[in-house]
């Protein structure tokens, strides 16, 4: 399964394809939940309905939404829908979380909403799209990266451990790991450089 937001992916699901659809739901779960966890210190079963209103929301818009670029990335848009879903989800501003029925209307008015102004959820929402693009990328690169080495990368970069922190679970060394995290990122950032719908999107 290929985790990506491309032009392709985002024409299917807008058909109804129920296979593109879970493909969406699954690259962008783990992105929400750990936003929803960190910016708005929900507990599990909320951030997991945090996360289904959101899905939801972009399931029905997406029946007329066609992504313009020229108007922002796919990023800006879906942190819209989980910033006002978040609001009504807390209901720390009513009034302006009321606005979010627009966006569920037979028309995508994500653009017609206002620019999210929260800086700690723009700080936490950048570091985790960052990491959410080279878990993509890594995925993309898998047959040249072996299963030990990704679960190695992901533990150091994904997940925030300690170089020595994997390299007890793993059964290697500190230095042997930092000597991955480079190898890997290296390798990454080639892929991301020569593939621009993953700086796009």
């Amino acid at each position: 399964m290929a985790y990506t937001t491309r032009m392709s992916l985002l024409s299917r699901v807008r058909k109804g394809d129920e296979v593109s659809w879970t493909e969406f739901y699954d690259t962008y779960k783990r992105l929400l939940y750990t936003v929803g966890r960190q910016s708005y210190e929900l507990n599990t079963g909320e951030v997991e309905e945090l996360i289904q209103e959101v899905m939801m929301t972009f399931f029905h818009a997406s029946k007329t939404f066609k992504y313009d670029k020229s108007k922002g990335k796919f990023r800006s848009y879906l942190k819209k829908i989980f910033y006002y879903k978040a609001l009504k989800f807390k209901d720390k501003k009513k009034k302006t979380a009321e606005k979010i029925t627009s966006v569920e209307s037979d028309e995508f008015g994500i653009d017609d909403l206002p620019e999210p102004v929260d800086s700690n959820l723009d700080k936490i929402w950048n570091e985790e799209w960052q990491k959410h693009v080279l878990h993509q990328a890594l995925h993309e690169v898998k047959d040249a990266v072996d299963n030990k080495t990704s679960q190695i990368f992901l533990c150091v970069t994904i997940e925030g451990k300690s170089p020595q922190e994997v390299a007890d679970v793993f059964d290697t060394n500190a230095n042997n790991v930092y000597a991955i995290k480079k190898r890997v990122t290296e390798k990454l950032k080639e892929y991301i450089k020569n593939n621009q719908w993953l700086k796009d999107a």
